[in-house]
Protein backbone atom coordinates (compact mmCIF):
# COMPACT_ATOMS: atom_id res chain seq x y z
CA UNK A 1 0.00 0.00 0.00
CA UNK A 2 1.24 3.49 -0.77
CA UNK A 3 3.61 2.29 -3.49
CA UNK A 4 3.69 3.91 -6.92
CA UNK A 5 4.08 1.40 -9.75
CA UNK A 6 4.46 2.76 -13.24
CA UNK A 7 5.91 1.67 -16.53
CA UNK A 8 6.49 -1.92 -17.57
CA UNK A 9 6.96 -3.45 -14.13
CA UNK A 10 4.81 -6.57 -14.17
CA UNK A 11 6.87 -8.44 -11.59
CA UNK A 12 6.80 -5.50 -9.18
CA UNK A 13 3.04 -5.17 -9.65
CA UNK A 14 2.47 -8.85 -8.90
CA UNK A 15 4.72 -8.70 -5.87
CA UNK A 16 2.67 -5.73 -4.66
CA UNK A 17 -0.52 -7.80 -4.91
CA UNK A 18 -1.90 -6.79 -8.31
CA UNK A 19 -4.03 -9.51 -9.92
CA UNK A 20 -5.78 -9.48 -13.26
CA UNK A 21 -8.23 -11.31 -15.50
CA UNK A 22 -7.59 -10.29 -19.14
CA UNK A 23 -10.36 -9.72 -21.66
CA UNK A 24 -8.93 -12.43 -23.92
CA UNK A 25 -7.30 -15.10 -21.71
CA UNK A 26 -6.43 -17.40 -24.61
CA UNK A 27 -4.40 -14.69 -26.33
CA UNK A 28 -3.02 -12.91 -23.27
CA UNK A 29 -2.67 -15.39 -20.40
CA UNK A 30 -2.19 -18.92 -21.72
CA UNK A 31 0.94 -20.92 -22.53
CA UNK A 32 -0.65 -23.72 -24.61
CA UNK A 33 2.01 -26.34 -23.90
CA UNK A 34 1.74 -26.01 -20.12
CA UNK A 35 -0.77 -27.89 -18.02
CA UNK A 36 -3.13 -26.45 -15.41
CA UNK A 37 -0.63 -26.92 -12.58
CA UNK A 38 2.06 -25.18 -14.63
CA UNK A 39 -0.11 -22.12 -15.05
CA UNK A 40 -0.69 -21.87 -11.34
CA UNK A 41 3.06 -22.20 -10.71
CA UNK A 42 3.77 -19.27 -13.05
CA UNK A 43 2.36 -16.82 -10.52
CA UNK A 44 4.53 -17.94 -7.63
CA UNK A 45 7.69 -19.54 -9.04
CA UNK A 46 9.99 -18.64 -6.11
CA UNK A 47 7.69 -20.53 -3.78
CA UNK A 48 7.96 -23.74 -5.81
CA UNK A 49 11.50 -23.50 -7.17
CA UNK A 50 14.04 -26.01 -5.92
CA UNK A 51 17.64 -26.71 -6.95
CA UNK A 52 16.45 -29.55 -9.14
CA UNK A 53 13.71 -27.42 -10.73
CA UNK A 54 10.04 -26.89 -9.93
CA UNK A 55 8.53 -28.91 -7.09
CA UNK A 56 5.44 -30.10 -8.96
CA UNK A 57 4.21 -32.06 -5.97
CA UNK A 58 4.06 -28.81 -4.00
CA UNK A 59 2.29 -27.09 -6.90
CA UNK A 60 -0.40 -29.78 -7.00
CA UNK A 61 -0.76 -29.70 -3.23
CA UNK A 62 -1.32 -25.93 -3.43
CA UNK A 63 -3.92 -26.46 -6.14
CA UNK A 64 -5.80 -28.77 -3.81
CA UNK A 65 -5.73 -26.17 -1.02
CA UNK A 66 -7.35 -23.40 -3.02
CA UNK A 67 -10.99 -22.95 -2.08
CA UNK A 68 -11.98 -21.97 -5.59
CA UNK A 69 -10.93 -25.27 -7.16
CA UNK A 70 -14.05 -27.31 -6.41
CA UNK A 71 -16.50 -24.44 -6.70
CA UNK A 72 -15.03 -23.16 -9.97
CA UNK A 73 -14.77 -26.71 -11.33
CA UNK A 74 -11.20 -26.17 -12.51
CA UNK A 75 -9.85 -28.89 -14.82
CA UNK A 76 -7.48 -31.57 -13.52
CA UNK A 77 -3.94 -30.41 -12.76
CA UNK A 78 -2.39 -32.49 -15.55
CA UNK A 79 -4.70 -31.26 -18.32
CA UNK A 80 -2.85 -29.35 -21.02
CA UNK A 81 -4.20 -25.85 -21.52
CA UNK A 82 -4.36 -26.28 -25.31
CA UNK A 83 -6.89 -29.10 -24.82
CA UNK A 84 -9.32 -27.05 -22.71
CA UNK A 85 -12.46 -25.24 -23.82
CA UNK A 86 -12.74 -21.47 -23.47
CA UNK A 87 -14.80 -21.78 -20.30
CA UNK A 88 -12.30 -24.14 -18.67
CA UNK A 89 -9.42 -21.84 -19.60
CA UNK A 90 -11.34 -18.97 -17.99
CA UNK A 91 -11.68 -20.98 -14.77
CA UNK A 92 -7.92 -21.55 -14.59
CA UNK A 93 -7.22 -17.85 -15.15
CA UNK A 94 -9.80 -16.91 -12.52
CA UNK A 95 -8.22 -19.27 -10.01
CA UNK A 96 -4.79 -17.73 -10.68
CA UNK A 97 -6.15 -14.23 -10.16
CA UNK A 98 -8.70 -14.71 -7.40
CA UNK A 99 -7.42 -17.72 -5.49
CA UNK A 100 -4.81 -15.74 -3.57
CA UNK A 101 -4.61 -12.50 -1.56
CA UNK A 102 -4.58 -9.25 -3.54
CA UNK A 103 -4.30 -5.50 -3.05
CA UNK A 104 -5.90 -4.70 -6.41
CA UNK A 105 -7.87 -6.83 -8.87
CA UNK A 106 -8.65 -5.80 -12.45
CA UNK A 107 -11.16 -8.23 -13.97
CA UNK A 108 -12.33 -7.86 -17.56
CA UNK A 109 -15.52 -9.81 -18.30
CA UNK A 110 -14.62 -12.46 -15.69
CA UNK A 111 -17.86 -14.44 -16.05
CA UNK A 112 -17.73 -14.74 -19.83
CA UNK A 113 -18.16 -18.37 -20.93
CA UNK A 114 -19.01 -19.66 -17.44
CA UNK A 115 -22.04 -21.62 -16.26
CA UNK A 116 -24.33 -19.98 -13.71
CA UNK A 117 -22.75 -21.67 -10.67
CA UNK A 118 -19.19 -20.76 -11.69
CA UNK A 119 -20.23 -17.20 -12.51
CA UNK A 120 -21.83 -16.85 -9.08
CA UNK A 121 -18.70 -18.21 -7.39
CA UNK A 122 -16.55 -15.78 -9.39
CA UNK A 123 -18.70 -12.88 -8.22
CA UNK A 124 -18.43 -14.10 -4.63
CA UNK A 125 -14.64 -14.17 -4.91
CA UNK A 126 -14.58 -10.60 -6.27
CA UNK A 127 -16.77 -9.40 -3.42
CA UNK A 128 -14.60 -11.23 -0.89
CA UNK A 129 -11.48 -9.50 -2.21
CA UNK A 130 -13.25 -6.14 -1.85
CA UNK A 131 -14.33 -7.06 1.67
CA UNK A 132 -10.73 -7.97 2.49
CA UNK A 133 -9.61 -4.49 1.45
CA UNK A 134 -8.55 -4.94 -2.16
CA UNK A 135 -9.47 -2.40 -4.79
CA UNK A 136 -11.57 -4.19 -7.41
CA UNK A 137 -12.07 -2.84 -10.93
CA UNK A 138 -14.72 -4.89 -12.75
CA UNK A 139 -15.10 -4.36 -16.49
CA UNK A 140 -18.37 -5.71 -17.87
CA UNK A 141 -21.30 -5.05 -20.19
CA UNK A 142 -23.71 -6.98 -17.94
CA UNK A 143 -25.77 -4.32 -16.18
CA UNK A 144 -27.19 -6.72 -13.62
CA UNK A 145 -23.67 -7.81 -12.68
CA UNK A 146 -22.39 -4.24 -12.45
CA UNK A 147 -25.27 -3.03 -10.31
CA UNK A 148 -25.14 -6.07 -8.01
CA UNK A 149 -21.38 -5.96 -7.40
CA UNK A 150 -20.39 -2.31 -7.67
CA UNK A 151 -20.20 0.66 -5.38
CA UNK A 152 -19.73 3.04 -8.29
CA UNK A 153 -20.04 2.60 -12.05
CA UNK A 154 -18.09 4.50 -14.67
CA UNK A 155 -19.47 4.38 -18.22
CA UNK A 156 -17.17 4.56 -21.21
CA UNK A 157 -18.21 5.25 -24.80
CA UNK A 158 -15.55 5.09 -27.51
CA UNK A 159 -12.86 5.44 -24.85
CA UNK A 160 -14.41 8.50 -23.23
CA UNK A 161 -15.98 8.65 -19.78
CA UNK A 162 -19.61 9.70 -20.23
CA UNK A 163 -20.96 9.06 -16.75
CA UNK A 164 -20.11 8.12 -13.16
CA UNK A 165 -22.89 6.81 -10.92
CA UNK A 166 -23.62 5.36 -7.53
CA UNK A 167 -24.65 1.76 -8.22
CA UNK A 168 -27.24 1.79 -5.46
CA UNK A 169 -29.28 4.50 -7.18
CA UNK A 170 -28.54 3.46 -10.75
CA UNK A 171 -31.31 2.90 -13.29
CA UNK A 172 -30.80 0.49 -16.16
CA UNK A 173 -32.42 2.73 -18.76
CA UNK A 174 -30.15 5.65 -17.91
CA UNK A 175 -27.10 3.39 -17.96
CA UNK A 176 -28.14 2.02 -21.35
CA UNK A 177 -28.47 5.54 -22.72
CA UNK A 178 -24.97 6.36 -21.53
CA UNK A 179 -23.60 3.17 -23.07
CA UNK A 180 -25.04 4.31 -26.38
CA UNK A 181 -23.17 7.58 -26.07
CA UNK A 182 -25.79 9.72 -24.36
CA UNK A 183 -24.94 12.13 -21.57
CA UNK A 184 -26.77 13.00 -18.41
CA UNK A 185 -29.14 15.91 -18.84
CA UNK A 186 -28.19 17.52 -15.55
CA UNK A 187 -28.20 17.27 -11.74
CA UNK A 188 -31.65 15.70 -11.69
CA UNK A 189 -30.19 12.59 -13.25
CA UNK A 190 -27.07 12.53 -11.09
CA UNK A 191 -27.90 9.09 -9.72
CA UNK A 192 -29.01 7.57 -12.98
CA UNK A 193 -25.99 6.90 -15.14
CA UNK A 194 -23.45 4.25 -15.84
CA UNK A 195 -22.45 1.90 -18.40
CA UNK A 196 -20.24 -0.19 -20.49
CA UNK A 197 -17.77 -1.13 -18.05
CA UNK A 198 -16.16 -0.27 -14.86
CA UNK A 199 -17.02 -0.71 -11.27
Amino acid sequence: AGSVLSGNRAVAARNAGARGVPEDPVADAVVPDLDVAGHLALDDLPRFRRRAGIDWQAVRARLGELDGVAKLHVAAADRQMASLSGGNIQRVILLRALGQPATIVVAAYPCRGLDIASARRTQELLLQHAKDGAGVLLISEDLDELIALSDRIVVLHHGEIVGVVDAKSAERYAIGQLMLGGRRAGPANAGNSQGEAAA
